[in-house]
Parts: C-alpha cells; structure tokens; sequence
C-alpha cells in the first residue's frame, strides 16, 4: 500500500501553484503508482480523496488514469470521496493505491554491496515540476525499469531528498553504515517532489549498457557501493 498527499496545487486563488487538476492528480498517482510498482507489486485498487470540491472530481479522474495508462496498469479499479459539505480555500488531494506482491518477490533489501547506485531525474518540486518536466523520470519508462536484467533496487525520491533515502536503503539492507555518495549535479538534500528522481542500485558490470539506455537522466552517484 503506498499513499500520497498535495495541498495548495490547483486552479483555486489562494493555491500556492496554480497548475490544472489533472496534473495535480497524475503527479500524485504517480507518487503512489512509483512506491507500490517499486517493491514488485502490481496495483489493483486506487482510491481518491478529493478535498477541492464536486467540481474539480472528473478532472482528477482523468489525471490518474493518465497515470494508470502511463504506467500500464489500466486494470487498476477507482473508487473515490468528495468533500463536498464544506468549502476550503485550497485545493487538497490524498490518494492510496493497493497492490498485491508474493512476499518472494519483494523487491527491498536485496542490493549486494558490491552494487552501484545512480539517481535517474532530477529532483524537483513545485513550479519546476512544470517548467523542468524534460528532467522528470518519466512514468512511461518506469515500466521497463523494472525489468531491466541488472537492476536491483528502485527507489523512488520524496520530499526528503536523495540522502534520506539513501539512509533507508543501507538500513533495508542491514549495512551497518553508507558512505553517501556526493556528486556536484545532484543536492543531496533538496525535496525530489512528487518522486520527480528515482535511485537505483544496479549490478556494475551493466553500468555502461543501462548508463546509454537512459542517458537523459541517468546520474551515476557511485559505481561501486562503500559500506
């Protein structure tokens, strides 16, 4: 189950961003969609709540199954609530999706030491998700990823930034300590907003061959890990 939340993004005047509902929505599907499909589930239900008002629902709608089809996953159902008895001044959306994963397929703390980790996107957050979308992992691509021979873990990046999950990386995996990895391009700490960058831990010797794969947003933060 993985879950996601935006607050003051919308078309209401007092939203901090002012973007359309279906984008709020998609970058938000997207968040979940990214967090369930990472550990090797496949999603079957997803569910909205929608604080914007009856107005703005099919919008959002439309956003998350754009999201669906993007991600391949059109199978999942829908189901939704609209706060509708009170009116806020911002707009506000919560989604959830659920996925089901035999537990002997749970794509979280297998990463060998010997593994490298590269950061594909940008992080990114508010106006630059819009202004920068060239830099945003695209979810389109998300579903070949995870096929890909070589690759270990993927993880995507919150508003915490690269570095905190990192940390949670080392501890799913049980080192007893990660040497952070630092790379001039890339600000450990800045929020990757709605999972606008991913790590990856991949075995070295595919690192050239997926390095040219996705070379728009491929960032190598260490070709080997140091534990």
């Amino acid at each position: 189950m993985a879950t996601d939340a935006s607050g003051g993004v919308g078309e209401k005047a007092k939203d901090h961003v002012h973007v359309p509902y279906e984008v709020v929505s998609y970058y938000a599907a997207r968040v979940a969609l990214l967090e369930c499909m990472s550990v090797g589930a496949t999603p079957f239900t997803f569910l909205v709540q929608n604080f914007s008002g009856d107005e703005p629902y099919q919008k959002m709608i439309d956003g998350i199954n754009r999201a669906l089809g993007e991600a391949n996953q059109a199978q999942a159902t829908i189901a939704g609530s609209t706060e509708s008895n009170m009116v806020l001044e911002q707009s506000c959306l919560g989604v959830t999706v659920i996925g089901r994963v035999h537990q002997s397929a749970l794509k979280i703390g297998i990463t060998p030491k010997d593994a490298g980790i590269a950061l594909l996107g940008k992080p990114l957050v508010g106006e630059e998700v819009v202004s920068q979308e060239k830099d945003v992992f695209p979810l389109k691509q998300f579903d070949e990823l995870l096929q890909e021979e070589g690759v270990y873990e993927i993880i995507p990046v919150g508003s915490k930034g690269v570095k905190y999950e990192l940390e949670v990386l080392a501890a799913t995996n049980e080192w007893n300590t990660l040497q952070v990895p630092v790379n001039g391009n890339v600000d450990l700490t800045k929020s990757s907003g709605p999972a606008t960058s991913l790590l990856i831990t991949f075995d070295g010797t595919m690192e050239a061959l997926l390095k040219a794969k996705y070379s728009s947003w491929w960032t190598t933060l260490a070709s080997k890990i140091s534990t």
